[in-house]
């Protein structure tokens, strides 16, 4: 939400998404190291961050999306929503920036945080599981997705980071858990994973260090000119298909359509 975690970056954060509340759109934030204090350091249960005072429970307690979250102060940094969506019950659960090769790791907090997620799927099984945190999933070797818009095609797997491979571990052994999401790491990405015959796919998109034309490196960046992500899931033709699309301040949108920026996938396979 913030880059530098100041005052005056949060005011603006509130702003713009309170606006989701006044409309009624449901949504839900994953807490990323710009949003923490200081930087990389889990607030880990901390009543007092900004993040905290302007999205904590109290905020978002009586949407009736909410689901809930970790610990049982205000903090939210840890945290699930849940939906219905044509006749079918999902889950959306949100994980706190707390990476092992990052300073401030916290691994108690890490621990904690899995096994109450762990808990909360076991609850919850009868809903599809959307995973989300900060740090997921790197990029492929060789992409320029990072940069500019690239030439992609989802044909060469990602990694996960640590933290991505930490939640993959616990996800794993959730037969509703079908999709995991992040950014951390500029740029687009993929893999697909398989495990007691339940697939799990993870996408990164990250538009953080997008550059303008003529791509002349950090001069040119304009932090992502806007750049967002559309993901329907459609359950007549089981499909889940991905628009990338920068919009402008005329109206129009410029659609992105390398192959990992536009494509359609099997929903649950």
């Amino acid at each position: 939400m913030t880059d530098h975690n100041a005052p005056v970056e949060w005011e603006r954060a509130r702003s713009e998404m309170y606006r989701l509340d006044a409309t009624n759109i449901p949504y839900g934030l994953a807490v990323g190291n710009h949003d923490q204090t200081p930087n990389g350091t889990a607030s880990a249960g901390s009543d007092t961050t900004q993040y905290t005072r302007y999205f904590g429970k109290a905020h978002f307690g009586n949407r009736p999306w909410y689901g809930g979250a970790l610990g049982n102060n205000n903090n939210n940094d840890t945290h699930f929503d849940l939906f219905t969506a044509n006749g079918d019950k999902y889950m959306v659960m949100y994980f706190a920036f707390n990476q092992p090769d990052y300073k401030g790791y916290n691994e108690a907090y890490e621990k904690q945080m899995l096994q109450w997620a762990d808990s909360v799927l076991s609850a919850q099984s009868d809903r599809k599981a959307i995973l989300v945190c900060h740090s997921m999933l790197g990029k492929p070797k060789g992409t320029t997705s990072g940069d500019k818009p690239g030439a992609g095609d989802n044909s060469l797997q990602s990694n996960f980071t640590r933290q991505g491979t930490g939640i993959y571990e616990m996800a794993k052994n959730h037969g509703n858990v079908f999709l995991m999401l992040g950014g951390h790491i500029a740029g687009e990405g993929y893999r697909k994973d398989t495990y007691n015959g339940n697939t799990i796919k993870t996408y990164l998109s990250d538009y953080q260090s997008r550059q303008s034309e003529p791509y002349g490196g950090a001069k040119d960046r304009n932090g992502g000119n806007g750049t967002m992500r559309l993901m329907r899931l459609n359950k007549t033709k089981q499909t889940l298909s991905v628009v990338t699309f920068i919009p402008q301040a005329n109206g129009s949108v410029i659609k992105e359509t390398d192959g990992d920026s536009q494509f359609t996938d099997a929903l649950y396979q």
